[in-house]
């Protein structure tokens, strides 16, 4: 009777999980990275993903992505609405000629 129960739970346990990671895409920076700091792994299909990058002095720094991504820069944070897709993250930094 333990042993139906404890084979239960696991099989619950076990869907749960795969149910809880369904729509979950990877978010990856493939240039750029040294600028990050703070981004997620993954998100799921819908999630408003919020990268945040350093700060330069002096230069800009820009966040580009997907085509189909619309990313937005508010309060010094960037967003994006998850797509249900992988994401390819670039951080671009061009000097702004003010050192």
């Amino acid at each position: 009777m333990k042993k139906s129960i404890f084979k239960v739970i696991s099989v619950l346990a076990a869907a749960f999980l795969l149910c809880s990671c369904a729509n979950r895409h990877s978010i990856k920076v493939v240039s750029g990275e040294e600028y990050l700091e703070e981004c997620p792994k993954s998100a799921k299909a819908g999630d408003t993903v919020r990268v945040r990058t350093a700060i330069v002095l002096d230069a800009d720094v820009y966040l580009n992505g997907n085509d189909d991504l619309d990313i937005q820069y508010v309060n010094g944070v960037y967003e994006f609405i998850m797509p249900d897709h992988d994401v390819e993250l670039e951080i671009t930094v061009v000097g702004n000629g003010l050192a």
